[in-house]
């Protein structure tokens, strides 16, 4: 009781420091517009009275989301009279969730975790099993399903080397949340190591791999990818380079590298996807600022076929250019402070993927790539020189992917780990 009370306490003390700033960013970049009021409660969705399974799937954001697409594919197909519902944390998160993971019986975000908010919504969901994805962990969610009968799971299970020292400082609060938690499939070794030191009990805990690698991608035709090169103007010697999940800074220090690298290669085209939509404009400006042609893919129907980047002011669309380049760079990973983004994806493409020396987030992903040698990690002062390299060696690039093939296939089977236990907790 003390515990929920000062936690409660702790959330609307934070909550009330950050509103200002909270409503300058949705009155200064339109973020939170769309999920403000819901994150307060409004416009839940409710689940059947007459219900038998109710499955409720939360993610955070784009990543975690698309994650989860295996594993809420192998829930549809083993109960399709199941009700799934899916929550997020971002807007981003939110309209790939719909995007994605199609067939769900609705999408909301998470309300915020005080006891009358999230109460109401666990009230209209009833959910038999919560199923949270890798690392969004909120004590009266976890408590308020237990306490109504369901079970809990975290699937694709990760926690940072910051959070571990956390939660260790903070056993008074860790124990008690983690507590809820009924099962942890986690991604591998390091982080089952932990969990543990944060004093979950390791009967709990199971190495199951990393989902992301399962995800399946929709494979583009011939006719496919000439579609594609037609609608973005392109010519047939022109050659692409996808950049995706930049943040603040990271667009700069990669343009440096390109400018350098059109002399020697002037038909290389850059698709530059930022990470978050609200800096579609500030990145718009830094290209024209820059004298760069460029154009939105907002308003593609406008490109002259002249251009040498693609802006893609939209979510959802790296998967098929990762198909139709001939490398990746994957940003979050060229500034410190973010800890590095999905770089599994373009492999999953079977093409070379570049990150930067910061992926403090994704250590089991950057060893795999680079065991592998499927990818290449640099400061982004080296990527004019590696992408020459890469694009101008005829044997350089069918190696890299083959081997990012070879990877793809064998790093497979979370998905089927992580259901068996799943069906175990539902049967």
């Amino acid at each position: 009781m003390l515990l929920s009370l000062s936690y409660n306490t702790a959330l609307f003390l934070y909550g009330l420091l950050h509103l200002p700033l909270w409503l300058w960013q949705c009155a200064r970049h339109g973020k939170y517009r769309s999920s403000f009021l819901a994150r307060l409660g409004f416009g839940l969705p409710m689940a059947p009275p007459d219900a038998k399974r109710v499955i409720w799937i939360h993610t955070i954001s784009v990543g975690e989301t698309r994650a989860i697409i295996p594993l809420f594919e192998r829930i549809k197909e083993e109960w399709p009279e199941a009700k799934i519902y899916i929550s997020t944390i971002t807007e981003t998160g939110h309209a790939e969730a719909k995007r994605s993971l199609p067939g769900a019986d609705g999408y909301f975000y998470l309300p915020l975790d005080f006891s009358p908010i999230i109460r109401r919504a666990i009230n209209r969901l009833r959910p038999d099993l919560l199923i949270l994805a890798e690392s969004d962990f909120w004590l009266e969610l976890l408590k308020g399903v237990r306490r109504r009968g369901g079970k809990t799971l975290l699937v694709n299970g990760k926690i940072s080397n910051r959070s571990e020292r956390g939660f260790s400082r903070l056993r008074f609060f860790s124990r008690p949340l983690f507590a809820e938690l009924d099962k942890l499939c986690v991604q591998n070794d390091l982080y089952a190591e932990r969990f543990h030191n944060v004093g979950i009990p390791d009967a709990k805990i199971t190495i199951t791999g990393n989902l992301k690698f399962d995800a399946t991608q929709v494979a583009l035709s011939v006719e496919d990818k000439n579609r594609w090169r037609s609608k973005f103007k392109l010519a047939s010697d022109d050659r692409l380079l996808a950049i995706g999940s930049t943040h603040e800074g990271e667009e700069r220090l990669i343009l440096d590298q390109l400018e350098k690298l059109w002399a020697p290669l002037p038909k290389i085209k850059a698709f530059i996807a930022p990470r978050h939509p609200e800096r579609f404009e500030s990145v718009a400006r830094l290209l024209s600022d820059r004298g760069i042609p460029f154009a939105r893919y907002s308003s593609i129907e406008e490109a002259t076929g002249e251009e040498k980047v693609l802006l893609i002011d939209t979510i959802g669309l790296l998967p098929t250019l990762f198909q139709l380049a001939e490398c990746a760079i994957i940003g979050g990973s060229y500034l410190p402070g973010v800890g590095g983004h999905n770089i599994f994806e373009p492999i999953q493409a079977h093409i070379p993927v570049l990150f930067g020396p910061h992926m403090e987030m994704q250590p089991d992903l950057t060893h795999l790539v680079l065991d592998a040698q499927a990818g290449i990690q640099s400061p982004p002062e080296q990527l004019e020189e590696i992408l020459l390299n890469l694009l101008n060696d005829p044997n350089s690039q069918p190696l890299y992917r083959e081997r990012a093939e070879t990877l793809d296939k064998e790093a497979r089977g979370s998905a089927d780990r992580s259901f068996a236990h799943l069906q175990n907790m539902l049967d």
